[in-house]
């Protein structure tokens, strides 16, 4: 009982001695559809302050977590810092990757960072793949000058996706969605695509031109290096964000690219 009383005694005075404002994250990153976590922290600076994601990681101990006790019950029946009304907050710990830790007043009403640190982190983490490119005549079979290239992008890399950061009492989702693609063909010419475009089917006619989305070459890619055209298409994401508080706002946009290499003759034997 002795060890056990000092034990209380000693964290009570650290609590009482405690800062009124919290100074370490825990933020957790959920992947739409993954279910996946990352966690990550701010660099330091008061709590709502501070980019997150890089310098150390802190995880935060609060009363309402499987804390063991003795201490569920201490930090329980400690009182809030002066002018904090009671069940306004709570006492919580925090221990830090650089082995700093502390005791700290965590307010019910004021997450640990702000939503636009949240917005930003999960804005990182969003899951945009790269464009997977497909062409008609497909690739690996010449393409053929004076005669339509359709273009393309898989479904499977096109769409919408978001990613939500939080922490507790708030959270931000990033949300980015694919506007353009834009193709450089490797003869010098450039098409901007306004979606995704139309695969290729049989039923169109070898001749026809895809309704939204191709290239005709005009030359053959025989005095190109290795005798074909480096074909390059860039996906441009548009993001925005909004949060449980209310607050919204847009972020950069972000591309993703890939490339394929196609070989492109005459086509005088066609009629």
């Amino acid at each position: 009982m002795i060890p056990h009383t000092l034990a209380a005694a000693t964290l009570l005075i650290i609590l009482l001695a405690a800062p009124a404002i919290a100074r370490a994250d825990d933020v957790f990153v959920a992947h739409e559809g993954s279910g996946a976590s990352i966690k990550v922290a701010t660099d330091g600076g008061t709590a709502g302050s501070g980019p997150a994601g890089g310098g150390k990681t802190c995880t935060w101990t609060v009363t309402q977590a499987n804390t063991p006790e003795p201490f569920r019950s201490i930090w329980a029946a400690v009182p809030p810092p002066a002018g904090r009304p009671p069940g306004s907050g709570q006492w919580a710990r925090w221990d830090c990757s650089d082995g700093t830790a502390g005791i700290s007043w965590l307010p019910n009403s004021r997450p640990a960072v702000a939503p636009e640190v949240l917005a930003q982190e999960a804005y990182r983490q969003l899951p945009l793949p790269q464009p997977q490119i497909e062409v008609n005549p497909v690739a690996g079979r010449e393409q053929f000058v004076n005669l339509p290239t359709w273009l393309w992008v898989s479904p499977t890399t096109w769409g919408i996706r978001s990613a939500t950061a939080s922490v507790p009492g708030l959270s931000a989702t990033a949300t980015a969605t694919p506007i353009t693609v834009t193709w450089t063909m490797g003869d010098g010419g450039q098409v901007v695509c306004h979606g995704s475009g139309t695969p290729y089917s049989p039923r169109y006619s070898a001749r026809s031109a895809s309704p939204d989305c191709g290239y005709v070459y005009r030359h053959s890619s025989a005095r190109a290096t290795g005798g074909m055209f480096t074909v390059t298409a860039v996906t441009t994401w548009q993001v925005t964000w909004t949060s449980t508080s209310g607050a919204t706002g847009a972020l950069p946009p972000i591309t993703r690219t890939s490339q394929i290499s196609v070989r492109v003759a005459e086509a005088q034997a066609l009629n």
